[in-house]
């Protein structure tokens, strides 16, 4: 073998260790960077819950500033809309009371109370059709409106997510 070839051999593993020697230090930059990720959110998560804040709450008046979530608005986001509707069309204001109570929001209730007197004197001419339908979809309408609502500015999508940040508010 010549010196040629074998400088030719000495060059092709030192370009293998340096590759190899590269890929490491790459890897090791993207871990570092992963970690420099993590740790930041971690400290964001972390000033979070020291100001009292849960993730997901809405700023207010510019971006660290932000209203916790109370627990009437968490009692809100958790109402399983599909079965509020069909326990108001079943059982309509035995239906609102509940809801109204279950959440604290009231309104509704008194709505569909305000629907119910408007629909009295319209029950001669439609056989009461009116005063049997409107107060209990007003009353749901409103209660799933305020679900709505209180889920969207919670940052959540369904109700086991708010049923999950209830136990903020509980204790045992």
């Amino acid at each position: 073998m010549t010196t040629e070839q074998k400088t030719i051999d000495e060059l092709k593993a030192e370009v293998e260790t340096l590759k190899a020697a590269k890929v490491e230090e790459l890897k090791a930059e993207a871990e570092q960077r992963t970690q420099d990720l993590e740790m930041a959110r971690l400290q964001a998560e972390l000033e979070s819950l020291k100001a009292g804040r849960l993730p997901g709450s809405v700023p207010i008046n510019g971006p660290g500033v932000s209203i916790p979530p109370t627990e009437r608005d968490v009692k809100q986001a958790a109402v399983r809309q599909v079965i509020c509707g069909f326990t108001h069309a079943l059982f309509g204001p035995g239906a609102s009371v509940y809801y109204s109570a279950k959440t604290g929001y009231w309104l509704p209730t008194l709505a569909g109370t305000g629907a119910f007197v408007v629909a009295v004197p319209l029950a001669l001419l439609d056989f009461g059709f009116t005063a049997a339908v409107a107060p209990p979809t007003v009353s749901a309408l409103m209660v799933i409106t305020a679900s709505n609502e209180k889920r969207r500015r919670l940052g959540i999508t369904m109700p086991e997510q708010a049923d999950q940040m209830m136990m903020k508010f509980r204790t045992f």
